[in-house]
């Protein structure tokens, strides 16, 4: 198992070298190490117990993982809740504790505010980084980027989980394929990028436009402008290019 002897004897051989090797090439901070996927309240204490052997061996590795519980929020250098999750103002919380501690997000099955299903308006994908500069979160994790193991022929779209929730690029000849879905998410890193250079200019301004985009509550009273739709991205992005022309 993974708290083991022999697993700590193999942790104990193995970590202290690939650090040594990732500061002698320069990459320790590129690099981050993922232990447990969606950790969950039955595991969490194996979990913690696993990364502090990780950081006994290998203390300047960072650690990134998608969990499921505040119960191992302390122990990941890199906390990446589901977008919508409860949990996520904890994490902020701890986000703030600790000087530098990252939060991401990522999108899965489960119905997020916004995602990157087949069936969603291609806004969706790009405004997920709008949601990044709303939430100050500083990366997105894949899920999934190419997760198409075990199917002969993924370009039919034969998904086990909901359509494009499993990979957003398709496999050709020494490749992938681009999806009109990942081009959105593409444009939305570049509208991420114009809305960080008004920040350092006129952060008011970009706080504005920046929460001018979302996808619409659907708990709302009342009926809500569709803040996820075409127009209102470009009345958006028309006004930040205008911001940064000033």
């Amino acid at each position: 198992g993974s708290l083991s002897e022999e697993y700590d004897q193999y942790l104990a051989f193995y970590l202290p070298a690939l650090q040594k090797h990732l500061a002698e090439k320069g990459w320790l901070q590129s690099y981050v190490q993922h232990v447990y996927d969606e950790c969950g309240e039955s595991s969490a204490e194996t979990y913690n117990l696993l990364v502090q052997r990780i950081k006994k061996y290998a203390p300047w590795i960072r650690i990134i993982d998608a969990v499921s519980t505040e119960k191992v929020l302390a122990s990941v250098d890199i906390m990446v809740p589901l977008y919508g999750a409860p949990f996520t103002r904890k994490a902020e919380a701890e986000r703030e504790r600790v000087n530098g501690k990252e939060l991401w997000f990522y999108t899965c099955i489960a119905s997020s505010p916004l995602n990157r299903f087949i069936s969603e308006p291609l806004t969706h994908p790009r405004l997920l980084h709008w949601v990044n500069f709303q939430t100050k979160t500083t990366g997105y994790l894949h899920w999934g980027y190419n997760w198409w193991i075990g199917r002969k022929n993924p370009i039919e779209g034969r998904f086990q989980l909901r359509p494009g929730d499993e990979w957003i690029v398709y496999p050709k000849p020494g490749g992938v394929l681009d999806s009109i879905r990942y081009e959105a998410m593409l444009e939305g890193l570049q509208d991420h990028e114009l809305l960080v250079s008004l920040a350092a200019r006129d952060a008011e301004a970009a706080a504005r436009i920046g929460k001018s985009l979302g996808r619409p509550s659907k708990t709302a009273k009342a009926p809500a402008p569709r803040r996820d739709s075409v127009e209102a991205l470009r009345t958006a992005r028309r006004e930040l290019l205008q911001a940064l022309s000033n």
